[in-house]
């Protein structure tokens, strides 16, 4: 009898990806002057028998340099990231069961012949699995999930992912292996413990998920840890976002904060709409309370320069490398920082590299506001009524109230900061009687955003480093920072929450050729008056190509009045090309240089300061709704035409007319009636004297008229 043969099942991919790969033996170069003291390493994989495929075009190449990335161990170990290229599948059929896979480490060698590392703890160099096909779990020479390791000269530490869900190792596309938001992260040692258990902290290798852990400075009378309202903003954002997850048909980003226990134990979980879930809370690692005392500046390159403590060095005492690098990006609520000054530097946060792992929000200090290196008041939004003599002038908290100075209180220097208003919170001389800087919640939060937003590759500009362009509504522009991204109008194409936000959208602009009318299209549905024009009875006129005549010529105007994003006025006319955040976000920290910060890193330049949010807020007010059209309704007439002032011809009074109107004083009137006057604002609404009892529709885009005022002329009669 013939063996009928086994019914064929599904098509499956077997990936196997590449996560830390450590060298141990010091054998592994023949010629040590030539390829230095590291291999330049690459793998083979063979799947179910199949060819051998390799990672040779994205091999290791240091020649005689340790290389970048790397970090040097004891007895000439090293430690290297692959990149996510080391990425090899091969489909095969589910009702395989399980398939073979053998995985080599190879040394590339420039004189001789290549030379092949030792990867298995067996007699042979060459790691032997088998790879079950319903979960990606693996037995063999070496047991799931623990790092295969070799032995003698030549021997090497080699840790992996299997999958069998995505041909990419990563179906979601967060940088985190299928394999470890499925079973958990395992480290890189050979022990396989489970170190960050994933799923159970809410990862979902359909979703994607970022994590953070964020650790504070305190002091004996303050604390720079952040208000628990502030981060669940930004998880709130994150999951909100406009960022679709296919594999499960959610949308948005699941975004972890690690607070440690600052908030108590356990975490809370923060649902988006789309069906995906946050969380801030004690995922493990988080919340370490570091002493203000001695580390006042953090700073990334610590008694170099302008000194200050080593953002890397307080990490390193509260991070754990081996057990989260690749998992956590790290962040520190510090007090201040030394990015635009030695001292007295109120820069809000900074972040180690466009695209990186690490950042800091620094919202404390005080700010100097006449140069004399003595700070008058703190750099941010402070806690409470301190008890202390702010301005010197013999009394503490005379005004805990409104902030204001009055004449019982010290004398105002007029209005120092430039922001309009005389003697207010900012003025030199005005005592705020308020306590330590530590920043809102708006602050925070927006800051926090904006920096972590740097790490995942976002600049002041979005795609460039433009700042300041309204066009641009997110956190990474300083005139939202403080989580003041602008709301879209009613009739916007497409609506943005406004807050903490991202941008989600692209809107062009060109300050060689700006429409007002247009604004920033019908996408937003918002306008402003850029060149604060108005008419000689003092009411607003926008000017562009879609405006009304005779005002229909488009401006050239600098209405961001920063170009190179260090927050100072250019006087630049160019285009400010819009951008959209979230879809371009970069969640690939793991294969970056500086991961396990012994590699360069370039911290953002012109990181934003009070003066310098405040002057982008000013530049960014006066946003209205754009106008639209204002409708006409005189069909309760009994004539059949009527008069426009400012149009040509009579119009037919037994049709509704819709017509854009430009904002101005404008009258109204059929044959033989007197002329009414009304008004249309910026925005497209009417206005007119409330005692007139025949129009309707103020404060609407719709002026009805159900009569006119006639005048009889009856003098020539004779009757009384």
């Amino acid at each position: 009898m013939t063996a009928q043969p086994a019914a064929a099942g599904t098509p499956v991919p077997v990936t196997i990806s590449f996560t830390k790969l450590i060298q141990i033996g010091q054998g592994i170069d023949d010629i040590p002057l030539i390829d230095g003291p590291i291999g330049d390493f690459y793998a083979r994989v063979s799947i179910n028998g199949g060819p051998w495929q390799d990672t040779y075009a994205n091999r290791f190449d240091f020649g005689f340099s340790v290389g970048t990335g790397t970090v040097a161990g004891p007895g000439g170990t090293y430690k290297l990231t692959p990149p996510k290229s080391w990425t090899i599948t091969q489909t095969v059929d589910s009702a395989l069961g399980s398939v073979p896979v053998a995985i080599e480490i190879w040394d590339d060698d420039d004189i001789i012949d290549d030379q092949q590392a030792d990867v298995s703890p067996t007699e042979s160099s060459t790691l032997a699995l088998t790879v079950n096909l319903a979960d990606g779990k693996w037995s063999g020479d070496v047991a799931w999930p623990g790092c295969a390791e070799g032995s003698g000269g030549r021997a090497v530490r080699l840790c992996f992912a299997a999958s069998t869900l995505s041909a990419s190792g990563d179906a979601d596309g967060d940088a985190l292996f299928d394999s470890w938001e499925t079973y958990g992260y395992h480290g890189y040692d050979s022990a396989g413990n489970v170190y960050v258990d994933l799923p159970a902290l809410g990862a979902n290798p359909l979703r994607k998920d970022v994590f953070v852990e964020v650790d504070c400075l305190v002091a004996a009378s303050h604390s720079h840890c952040p208000d628990q309202s502030a981060l669940t903003d930004v998880v709130r954002a994150f999951a909100a976002a406009p960022v679709s997850n296919p594999g499960d048909g959610t949308t948005g980003i699941q975004l972890h904060l690690d607070t440690g226990p600052l908030y108590g134990p356990g975490s809370v979980q923060i649902n988006g709409s789309g069906g995906v879930r946050g969380s801030i809370g004690n995922l493990g690692g988080g919340g370490s309370q570091i002493p203000e005392a001695g580390n006042e500046i953090i700073d990334w390159d610590g008694t170099n320069g302008w000194p200050g403590t080593d953002f890397h060095q307080l990490k390193g005492a509260n991070f754990s490398y081996s057990q989260r690098e690749d998992i956590f990006r790290y962040a520190i609520f510090g007090h201040q920082t030394n990015s635009r000054a030695q001292a007295n530097d109120c820069t809000s946060g900074w972040a180690e590299d466009i695209k990186g792992n690490d950042f800091m929000v620094t919202l404390g200090g005080g700010r100097n506001l006449d140069s004399d290196s003595a700070p008058e008041i703190p750099c941010w939004t402070p806690t409470a009524s301190n008890g202390i003599d702010d301005d010197g002038d013999g009394r503490t908290d005379e005004d805990p109230w409104n902030d204001v100075d009055e004449p019982d209180d010290n004398d105002c220097a007029g209005d120092t900061d430039g922001d309009g208003d005389p003697c207010d919170r900012g003025d030199l001389g005005v005592d705020e009687d308020s306590g330590f800087s530590v920043g809102n919640a708006a602050e925070q939060a927006g800051t926090f955003m904006h920096e972590l937003g740097h790490t995942l590759g976002l600049k002041h500009g979005g795609g460039d480093d433009v700042n300041r362009k309204p066009n641009y509504p997110s956190v990474m522009n300083y005139a939202f920072q403080r989580c003041l991204v602008f709301r879209s109008g009613p009739l916007a194409t497409v609506q943005l929450p406004g807050g903490c936000d991202y941008s989600r959208i692209v809107v062009n602009l060109d300050e060689n050729s700006l429409d007002e009318c247009a604004g920033l299209g019908p996408a937003l549905d918002l306008t402003k008056n850029w060149d604060q024009s108005v008419d000689a009875s003092m009411m607003e006129t926008l000017q562009g190509a879609t405006c009304p005549p005779p005002n229909n010529t488009n401006l050239s105007l600098d209405i961001n009045n920063d170009d190179d994003g260090d927050g100072t006025d250019d006087n630049k006319i160019t285009p400010l090309n819009g951008f959209e955040d979230w879809n371009n976000l970069f969640f690939d920290f793991q294969g970056l240089p500086n991961l396990a910060d012994a590699g360069p890193i370039h911290p953002v330049q012109y990181e934003a300061d009070p003066a310098v949010i405040e002057a982008a807020e000013r530049q960014m007010s006066g946003f209205t709704v754009a106008a639209a059209p204002t409708t006409l309704d005189l069909t309760a007439l009994s004539a059949s035409s009527f008069s426009l002032s400012g149009v040509n011809g009579w119009l037919n009074a037994r049709v509704t007319h819709t017509r854009q109107l430009a904002p101005g004083r404008y009258t109204v009137h059929t044959p033989g009636s007197a002329a009414v006057p009304f008004t249309v604002n910026s925005i497209g609404r009417v206005d007119f004297d409330p005692q007139i009892s025949y129009l309707s529709g103020r404060g609407t885009t719709t002026l009805a008229v159900q009569g006119l005022p006639v005048t009889v002329d009856a003098t020539s009669l004779t009757a009384q």
